[in-house]
């Protein structure tokens, strides 16, 4: 169990690490792409991906808007089972971003997510779906690094709520 949560805070990081940042009056482009897989001692299986583009402007220094999607998959397989488990997961949505800049090399933005989520949960062996769909909204804190022109690491905890 610690391996997984040390594989999905390492790979979440990762993931949120590399962002493109822009400048004011041009595109602004981020996201991440991650896949997990995990395979404990008592055999258990489990294993991830997750893709999550966004596309904005960015108006001035302080402002930018745009789009947001995700799309995603969790498959889970049990000890001593053949069939696996799955929750595939999609959304598209806006936000809207407010950064100060701190100096040549630092930056902090707040980003503001909402929009539709939907998915479905199943099972491979016994060919069940049950679909869900819902609203999504995020606020993410975050520090952008500035590696080079336009190009930032950015370190984020993301806060989000649900409603199905």
């Amino acid at each position: 169990m610690k391996k997984l949560i040390l594989s999905a805070l390492l790979i979440g990081t990762a993931a949120t690490a590399v962002n493109a940042q822009s400048i004011a009056n041009s595109v602004l482009v981020y996201g991440d792409l991650s896949y997990t897989s995990v395979k404990d001692g008592g055999d258990n299986k489990t294993r991830n991906f997750d893709f999550n583009p966004g596309l904005g402007y960015q108006f001035n220094d302080y402002f930018g808007a745009g789009i947001w999607g995700n799309v995603g998959t969790t498959r889970q397989r049990l000890s001593g089972q053949s069939e696996w488990n799955y929750l595939n997961t999609y959304g598209i949505g806006v936000f809207l971003r407010s950064t100060v800049r701190l100096n040549k090399i630092f930056a902090m933005y707040n980003q503001l997510e909402a929009g539709y989520i939907g998915g479905a949960i199943g099972n491979t062996g016994t060919n069940t779906t049950s679909n869900y769909n819902g609203f999504r909204a995020a606020l993410t804190p975050a520090i952008a690094v500035y590696v080079h022109d336009g190009l930032a690491l950015n370190l984020a905890l993301a806060v989000s709520t649900t409603k199905p």
